[in-house]
């Protein structure tokens, strides 16, 4: 037989020496150690559990102007967990139910003695096994309250859904973000995926059910705020599992990155700003020194020619004709370089709110008369989308550009129908504008298609600027264009742009 303690110290209450002695005779028949104390009368007795400490009582029932009822509410006073064993001549049932329901560990009549060695011990080690889980139930409590205190001074919000997708807990900054950010209250027992919004519902239950599986899910997602912003978080599913593997639920963790985010968006902004500018500025460099080379040689030579004074008249005419074709052609370069730069310049401007049926009314007006002069048909279809958040200079020069070339390169006949329609693609807004023209040999000038002073069509007078403020317009929007076209049947135009709340 095991003993939960070395030395058991043992308050024996008992007047009787004859009837002390046989307590001990027959607790030292058992082979473990004990140390007893025996007292008899109510200021020894309390004086004992004080400084003796006594790890079990042994009392007997009846001394004289004191008994055991009132040893026990002593011993309940002092230290109520502490073994009691009442050890009497005879009691009757009643007593032994009362005493019992007061708090003795166990009865035994003095001709039954043999009994008690096993009963001290079964009482020792009851106790000892009642403190350790009342240690064990003290330390949880401790652990979870400094988790409790962790978790509600931490600045990530969890929430522990269980394998039925009910809400189990969640910390307090769980209770904040949820009300901050949906208005809503956050309930034990309550059905996880329902405080989600009805399109996302489905997907939240699928997400979930793959972390229960052990499949870890991690996003960055942003809301809209009530200022017309948009709050970024950084949001994480991961399965619990207890001691044995059993699966306790998913703790979904929230945490507020928008500091962060906003950084990396201004930083990634910065940078592809700068890759845009040094492009444009490595461009507008070429410009310079390939288109105004060849009219100022023009200009010099035909200077020098002029020098020259046995010219006849008609070649001094000649020359000055050349002269002032290639002074106009050098005007005209450096207008289009003013464009270009006019165009980087308004980069700054300011977003507002464009109505896109407003936006192509206004570019109607201002060409009627080429509108009329061919019979263009101008066909609008904006009912997916009918406006947008932009710089609206540079969305009337794309659909500017775009409708001019449409009409400007209409087959010759056919008079010109223009689809323009729009609609959104995930967090795009995608527009088409789309005609019945001449169409582009794409194999042949797809490469050079949006470049500066490249045209397709001899015949036309254009000067090949179009496509390129197009192009430039559609870059300092974040956005991107392709094409598809075939000779004479016609081009589309596709123009993605950020759908920015």
């Amino acid at each position: 037989m095991s003993y939960p303690l070395n030395k058991i110290r043992i308050l024996h209450l008992e007047d009787l020496s004859a009837d002390a002695e046989l307590v001990e005779w027959q607790l030292r028949k058992e082979d473990f150690e004990f140390e007893i104390m025996l007292v008899d009368n109510r200021e020894s007795y309390r004086d004992a559990l004080h400084t003796f400490s006594p790890n079990i009582i042994i009392s007997d029932h009846s001394l004289p102007s004191f008994n055991s009822m009132e040893a026990l509410i002593l011993k309940k006073e002092w230290n109520p967990d502490i073994p009691f064993i009442l050890v009497t001549s005879t009691v009757s049932e009643e007593f032994a139910v009362r005493v019992m329901k007061e708090g003795a560990s166990d009865y035994i009549l003095k001709d039954r003695l043999e009994r008690l060695p096993s009963s001290v011990i079964n009482c020792i080690e009851k106790f000892k096994a009642e403190q350790e889980k009342l240690k064990v139930r003290e330390e949880l409590l401790e652990s979870r309250a400094n988790l409790k205190a962790i978790l509600d001074n931490t600045d990530t919000g969890y929430i522990l859904i269980s394998p039925e997708l009910m809400i189990a807990s969640f910390n307090q900054r769980a209770v904040e973000l949820a009300q901050f950010q949906f208005s809503k209250a956050l309930r034990k027992g309550s059905y996880a995926p329902d405080f989600f919004k009805e399109d996302r519902k489905q997907r939240i239950i699928e997400i979930l059910n793959s972390a229960m599986l052990g499949n870890k899910t991690e996003y960055e997602i942003s809301y809209s705020q009530p200022d017309g912003s948009y709050r970024w978080f950084f949001i994480s599913y991961a399965r619990i599992l207890d001691a044995e593997d059993k699966i306790l639920g998913v703790i979904m963790s929230i945490t507020d990155i928008n500091r962060r985010k906003l950084s990396e968006l201004e930083k990634d902004l910065i940078t592809t700003d700068l890759i845009k500018r040094n492009s444009a500025m490595e461009q507008f460099s070429y410009i310079v020194s390939h288109n105004l080379r060849a009219p100022v040689t023009s200009i010099l030579g035909l200077e020098y020619l002029l020098r020259d004074g046995g010219l006849s008249e008609v070649e001094r005419n000649e020359i000055h004709k050349a002269l002032t074709d290639a002074t106009a052609n050098l005007d005209t370069i450096v207008k289009d370089l003013n464009e270009i730069l006019q165009v980087t310049q308004n980069a700054s401007e300011q977003l507002s709110d464009v109505s896109l049926q407003e936006l192509i009314d206004g570019i109607k007006s201002a060409i009627i008369h080429s509108i009329e002069k061919v019979q263009a048909n101008l066909v609008c279809d904006f009912t997916l989308v009918n406006s947008m958040k932009a710089v609206k200079s540079n969305l009337y020069s794309i659909f500017y550009n775009l409708i001019v070339n449409s009409i400007k390169f209409h087959r010759a006949g056919d008079p010109p129908v223009i689809l323009i329609t729009s609609k959104r693609d995930g967090d795009l807004i995608v527009f088409s504008v789309k005609d019945n023209g001449q169409g582009i040999d794409l194999e042949k000038h797809e490469k050079n298609l949006f470049g500066l002073y490249n045209t397709f069509n001899e015949s036309s007078s254009g000067r090949g600027m179009g496509l390129f403020m197009v192009k430039t317009h559609v870059d300092l929007l974040n956005g991107m264009i392709t094409v598809a076209s075939k000779e004479g049947e016609g081009t589309e135009f596709l123009i993605s742009l950020p759908d920015i709340a």
